[in-house]
């Protein structure tokens, strides 16, 4: 029963890394694919804007 659970844990970790990889290299792609835009930009705080 211990090594099962062992061998569930391990596979599951590596699927968890392999998800985040994919996730991390095609994020654009991935949001594409759904229809959802890109990020806004951040604000600027006010002594970063120009005058």
């Amino acid at each position: 029963m211990r090594q099962g659970l062992v061998e569930w844990a391990v596979v599951t970790a590596f699927l968890v890394l392999a998800a985040a990889g994919v996730s991390a290299v095609w994020r654009g792609e991935i949001r594409a694919a759904f229809g959802v835009g890109a990020p806004a930009a951040p604000a600027l705080a006010p002594s970063d804007r120009s005058p």
